[in-house]
């Protein structure tokens, strides 16, 4: 189980009772696209969202039903929940559904760079795919036609899509992500380069264009 404590960070969420209005002007006060709506004993109901039109109601009327990522749940959960919802923060629960606080991308990057080994040489690439699609064989060989060195591949498979981590020996992987890419596959994290600047903006881009579907 990973250290929740660690990629979670501590918020103050909406009460599903709050009248719409003002829990929109909460939310905007936060400076985030989302913010958790709770019930009366801090369960989590869903997200209230920025582009959500004021009006009479309550915001657990208006609150989102999106997946929160569990305490039970594995760090590459989270990794793919970021891909997939159309937002910057996910909602972090205990596994009884209690709200614990949020992460957010740039914080879970930067965990998840820890998680994977960032101490060791070369680099490792967050590649999203349709289960149809994923052959660790295929993937490998992409990889290695780019003149990549692949030390290791993790996956994580949902009931649709598969997140595989490519640890290669090099620091320089562009030319591997080049391959992917014009191979069909999305890139949806990037660590351990030699570069820390240019990779961590290539990263940030990379998980925030929510990616296609």
């Amino acid at each position: 189980m990973p250290d929740t404590d660690s990629i979670c960070s501590a918020i103050d969420p909406i009460a599903g009772s709050t009248p719409l209005d003002e829990g929109l002007s909460q939310l905007s006060a936060s400076g985030r696209d989302m913010l958790p709506v709770v019930g009366p004993t801090g369960l989590y109901l869903g997200m209230l969202a920025s582009g959500v039109a004021g009006g009479s109601g309550c915001c657990a009327d208006e609150a989102e039903p999106l997946e929160p990522y569990r305490a039970a749940d594995t760090p590459a959960t989270l990794i793919r929940l970021l891909s997939e919802q159309d937002t910057d923060t996910v909602a972090v629960t205990d596994n009884a559904g209690h709200l614990l606080g949020v992460a957010d991308r740039q914080g879970t990057l930067r965990r998840f760079s820890h998680l994977i080994g960032s101490d060791e040489p070369g680099a490792t690439i967050a590649v999203r795919m349709s289960n149809e699609d994923f052959e660790i064989g295929r993937l490998t060989q992409v990889a290695e036609l780019a003149g990549g060195k692949v030390i290791s591949v993790l996956t994580d498979r949902g009931a649709e899509r598969t997140m595989a981590y490519v640890k290669l020996s090099q620091e320089d992987p562009y030319p591997v992500v080049e391959s992917l890419e014009r191979h069909g596959y999305t890139v949806a994290a990037l660590t351990g380069t030699k570069t820390a600047d240019d990779t961590a903006s290539r990263n940030y881009a990379a998980l925030m264009k929510y990616m296609s579907i």
